[in-house]
């Protein structure tokens, strides 16, 4: 899939992507729920 990355990265996702809720203590960090129909070839992903 991904190789292991240290940083930030943003991704841009679409309403059809899943579900995104911003979880633990720190305020930037999130969990993302794909759906299953989720394909990971139409992800863009920036490293900002």
């Amino acid at each position: 899939m991904f190789k292991q990355f240290k940083g930030v990265i943003a991704l841009i996702l679409n309403p059809a992507d899943g579900v995104v809720k911003q979880t633990g203590v720190h305020r930037s960090h999130y969990t993302w729920w794909r759906t299953k129909t989720f394909q990971m070839s139409n992800l863009k992903m920036l490293q900002i």
